[in-house]
């Protein structure tokens, strides 16, 4: 939980020190449809993306972080959860964890891929394990993030996906 509140941490001090270009100036309110991100126009709004994390405080993250950048964001403690959020409504990225008591990241993105193969995954670890990271993207994954990871590349290769460069 540590590496969580860290990175957490870090991405607030961003926030607040205007490193990110994710913030308004205090009491400012962010425009949340159509932003610059990478060089490309990309209208936000229209993208959902569904974070699934048993670690509330990694969902929180990356919901607070591609939220305030318009995205459409769902949240999934665990597979049956997830299962349910692709069947009602469609996302056009997961930000998947590949450790999740009951199922794993791998038994998830098989049923993703067997739902919809366009959908977009990209895979999260805290271990590095290197035959599930192959099999996830033999599966269809399109990259991996080891934890403790940096939101702004994850933020870059979100957007990049979504506009798919």
């Amino acid at each position: 939980m540590e590496k969580v509140e860290l990175v957490f941490e870090q991405t607030r001090r961003q926030r607040s020190s205007g490193s990110s270009g994710l913030d308004a100036p205090a009491g400012e309110v962010m425009p949340l449809t159509g932003g610059k991100i990478g060089g490309g126009l990309v209208n936000m709004s229209e993208h959902k993306i569904l974070i699934v994390d048993d670690q509330n405080g990694i969902r929180m993250l990356l919901t607070e972080v591609f939220g305030s950048e318009g995205y459409k964001t769902y949240q999934a403690a665990n597979g049956k959860e997830a299962l349910n959020l692709l069947q009602q409504d469609r996302p056009d990225l997961v930000l998947l964890d590949m450790k999740i008591p009951g199922m794993d990241g791998l038994e998830i993105l098989r049923h993703i891929k067997a739902m919809d193969p366009e959908i977009k995954v990209i895979m999260m670890t805290a271990y590095g394990e290197l035959d599930m990271i192959k099999e996830a993207k033999d599966q269809g994954a399109l990259m991996h993030f080891t934890k403790p990871f940096d939101i702004d590349e994850m933020r870059l290769a979100v957007g990049r996906y979504l506009r798919g460069e």
